[in-house]
């Protein structure tokens, strides 16, 4: 994608403003957060991915790095020096460098890439339908396009809108299982962030909530 193209179009400010609203709202970054790591750690093949130093991606699931970065490449950083989506180039440096990064890692594969970039896209979407305050037409089309160019930094390639839902299904009934490096993560998660954690849980896909639901039942006992 061109996107010192796109970031210098007339409808890039539109995008981003969209996009910003998207992911604003109470507790909003948080529980479309917490949505994605639940998502994560329900799957051992992105749990097994390693970084360079052969150690596992994910050590904690924090979500304070996450944040940050999410809340610059969404336009939605209190930090004036972050401001601006991706037509702030320190934005983008920094969106490009944890790409080039996260595909260096062993055992990382482009649809992993495409399946993480298009997760943290319908993200917003997902917990704004299970909320009742869901987005249509024109705002979902400019979000898409905003997100498209931004995770193309991150070397994900997330595809039409209308497949999306259905492949990311499609990634989670074939990948996700229990694994002890799920469940070690989820308890990390689950001591952070356990308002999230209840909140976001319910609005997983059927494999992954069935898988969470176990890891919440054991950590119960």
């Amino acid at each position: 994608m061109n996107i010192e193209s796109y970031v210098g179009s007339p409808g890039y400010s539109c995008d981003l403003d969209v996009t910003r609203r998207m992911w604003s709202g109470p507790a909003m970054a948080g529980t479309a957060g917490v949505y994605i790591f639940l998502l994560y750690l329900s799957l051992p093949v992105l749990l097994d991915v390693r970084s360079g130093s052969g150690l596992p991606a994910r050590s904690a699931l924090d979500g304070e790095r996450e944040r940050a970065f999410l809340m610059n490449i969404t336009g939605c950083t209190e930090h004036d020096c972050w401001r601006g989506g991706i037509r702030n180039h320190r934005v983008r440096r920094q969106a490009s460098l944890l790409g080039c990064h996260h595909a260096r890692f062993s055992g990382m594969q482009p649809e992993y890439l495409d399946f993480i970039g298009t997760v943290i896209t319908l993200a917003p979407l997902e917990v704004r339908t299970e909320l009742q305050a869901p987005s249509y037409g024109q705002r979902r089309r400019s979000y898409w396009r905003y997100m498209s160019h931004a995770t193309s930094l991150l070397s994900a390639d997330i595809g039409d809108e209308s497949s999306a839902r259905d492949r990311c299904r499609g990634f989670i009934d074939a990948y996700a299982a229990p694994s002890g490096e799920g469940s070690r993560l989820y308890e990390s998660l689950q001591a952070r962030h356990p308002w999230y954690v209840e909140r976001a849980a319910p609005m997983l896909p059927a494999r992954a909530r069935a898988i969470v639901s176990d890891l919440m039942r054991s950590a119960a006992c």
